[in-house]
């Protein structure tokens, strides 16, 4: 993912008070609306669901929250077709979650906690992040396979070509075959030029 418009939850967060919260923010930034702005709702999968909410009166933007139980991780995506970044600034002001160095250095202080490092990876950039590529890089050194998929599952998230190199060696030593197969997908993306 790595865009920069990813908004995430600390990972003690309630679902129904994020959908709480992005409700309250969407109706503050998009005061027209009102009270009539209800999200829309789908269930991806079982551990899956995202509330969204159109910017209706010119159709230029769009909330999604997504709630990903597994993880979990909770998280806001900002589209918009003319003022991303300040749209963007503004829900995170409003919404007060940690930035993006925020959840890098709170997974540093639990490197067992895969899901810390995930989320991690869902609220960083585009540029590669020495301490994140770090963090991700131990991850896919540990003995622990649960641990080990949480850095392959923040590698394919970041996309970053510096992963690659330790990919190929978890690749190299791995003997889990799910693992390996999650291995090749975040090869590919960190690896793929578009």
């Amino acid at each position: 993912m790595g865009n920069d418009a990813y908004l995430v939850f600390p990972g003690d967060t309630d679902s129904q008070g994020a959908v709480a919260r992005v409700h309250a923010a969407v109706r503050s930034l998009w005061p027209h609306a009102g009270a009539r702005v209800q999200p829309d709702h789908a269930l991806l999968t079982p551990s899956t669901e995202v509330y969204t909410w159109p910017e209706r009166a010119t159709g230029s933007g769009r909330i999604s929250l997504t709630l990903n139980h597994a993880i979990p991780a909770v998280f806001v995506s900002v589209e918009s077709s003319g003022r991303m970044s300040t749209l963007t600034a503004e829900f995170r002001r409003l919404l007060a979650l940690p930035s993006a160095s925020d959840h890098t250095a709170l997974a540093a202080t639990c490197p067992d906690d895969p899901a810390a490092l995930v989320r991690a990876a869902l609220a960083a950039g585009t540029e590669d992040e020495p301490a994140l590529r770090q963090l991700v890089e131990a991850a896919l050194e540990k003995t622990n396979p649960t641990i080990r998929a949480g850095g392959i599952q923040a590698a394919a998230l970041l996309g970053w070509s510096s992963l690659a190199a330790p990919l190929l060696l978890a690749a190299a030593v791995e003997e889990d075959e799910d693992l390996k197969r999650q291995i090749r997908i975040a090869l590919r993306k960190c690896t793929s030029t578009t």
